[in-house]
C-alpha cells in the first residue's frame, strides 16, 4: 500500500540502512514525519578520533638509480577489514632538472621491494602507533595500472590532491603509487591517510 509522500528514490534510504547497520524495513519510507534523520559528525579533525578515524602521516625519499626510476606505494593488506582514505600527497623531484610524477591505483596485495614504513606513523595519541597500510618503495618500479594524475615538476613540490574532494579511499586489497617516470633521478613522498575499521554492514 502506497504510503504518503512516499520516498522513492532507493539509495538515501540505503544510505542510511548501511551506515547505521539497521535491520528490518527501509527505515525512511516516506517524508513528513518519518524523514528526522541528522547527522553532522565531521566537525573537525581534532573529532575524528572519536568517529573511530585515526590519522597517520609519513615522508619518504627514494635515491637517484642509474637507468632507473623510483616509486613509493602505499597498500591496504587484502583481510584488513578497514577503510584508509588517502588525505594529502606531495612528490617532489631532485631539484636538479625537470622531472614528471605519475600518481597511480592498482588492485594489488604486492609490495615494492623496500618496506620502509609499517610503524612511528601515527600522529594522534588517542589511536594506534602503527598503521595497518603498508608502505614501501623500489627503484626500479614498475607503473601501476591505473593512471589518477600525471604531474611535470621543477625544483618545487607538487600536491596531488588540493581538496576534500579530492581523497582517495583505499579499500581493502588496493594500493596507490607515487612514480618517477624519469631515470637516475631522486623522488620525495609525503603522505597523510586515515584509517578506521569496517562496520559489517560495510563489508558486503
Amino acid at each position: 500500500m502506497a504510503k504518503f509522500n512516499e520516498i522513492l528514490v532507493g539509495r538515501f534510504a540505503r544510505f542510511v540502512q548501511k551506515h547505521f547497520a539497521m535491520k528490518g524495513e527501509v527505515p525512511m519510507a516516506q517524508l513528513s514525519s518519518d524523514l528526522q534523520m541528522v547527522m553532522e559528525f565531521n566537525n573537525g579533525v581534532e573529532n575524528r578520533n572519536l568517529e573511530g578515524w585515526e590519522l597517520f602521516a609519513s615522508g619518504f625519499s627514494v635515491a637517484a638509480v642509474a637507468a632507473s626510476s623510483g616509486a613509493v606505494r602505499i597498500r591496504n593488506p587484502a583481510g584488513s577489514n578497514l577503510i584508509a582514505v588517502m588525505q594529502f600527497v606531495t612528490g617532489h623531484g631532485d631539484g636538479l632538472s625537470n622531472a614528471t610524477l605519475t600518481f597511480e591505483h592498482l588492485v594489488t596485495n604486492v609490495d615494492l621491494a623496500g618496506i620502509v614504513s609499517t610503524a612511528g606513523a601515527g600522529i594522534d595519541p588517542r589511536g594506534r602507533p602503527q598503521p595497518t597500510c603498508i608502505v614501501s618503495q623500489a627503484s626500479p618500479a614498475a607503473a601501476l595500472t591505473i593512471m589518477l594524475e600525471k604531474q611535470l615538476v621543477t625544483s618545487t613540490s607538487v600536491d596531488f590532491i588540493i581538496n576534500r574532494n579530492q581523497e582517495i579511499p583505499i579499500l581493502p586489497g588496493k594500493a596507490l603509487q607515487i612514480r618517477m617516470t624519469d631515470v637516475n633521478k631522486a623522488l620525495g613522498v609525503t603522505f597523510t591517510w586515515r584509517e578506521r575499521f569496517l562496520e559489517d554492514s560495510e563489508r558486503t
